[in-house]
């Protein structure tokens, strides 16, 4: 899909760019057996994605998407996302977190924090989260795991 249609062309606009990567995943058909549904977890945007045949599942994944932090959703990523469920037989939390230039350093780590303080408060363990990303969201991913350490949180799995 990325050869046929290029996302990275010089002088298109950036938000051409966002809507092109999240039309390529709206393209892939869901996956049976996974739901999902859209919340706000401390102010953020989330994409809740869950397991159908787990009614409360325990282990969370916390996931945070790549596009160098410019572009990336949970639609452009959602296939990704829904595999990912299905593997880990527990619900991902994919992070709708706010995109440069309009947001710059450090928006999103703050609001990746608030979340995480939210699910802790909503009595979550952290022993059964664990928190991944691909790409500029595995930068953000590790970029929060030292600041939970550095807020003194319990850190996840």
């Amino acid at each position: 899909m990325l050869r046929l249609n290029p996302l990275m062309v010089e002088g298109i606009p950036l938000g051409h760019l966002r809507k092109s990567l999240d039309n390529m995943g709206d393209k892939v058909p869901s996956l049976y057996g996974v739901s999902s549904e859209h919340i706000v977890v401390g102010g953020v945007n989330v994409c809740h994605f869950f397991p159908e045949k787990f009614s409360l599942p325990q282990k969370m994944i916390i996931y945070l998407h790549g596009g160098g932090y410019v572009m990336g959703s949970s639609r452009s990523h959602r296939p990704l996302l829904e595999r990912l469920c299905l593997a880990f037989e527990g619900s991902v939390y994919s992070i709708d977190y706010s995109l440069a230039p309009e947001a710059p350093f450090p928006v999103a780590l703050n609001e990746v924090l608030g979340v995480y303080k939210q699910i802790l408060l909503a009595g979550k363990s952290a022993k059964k989260i664990v928190i991944a990303g691909d790409s500029a969201g595995g930068g953000l991913a590790l970029a929060s795991l030292v600041n939970f350490r550095e807020e003194g949180l319990e850190m996840p799995a």
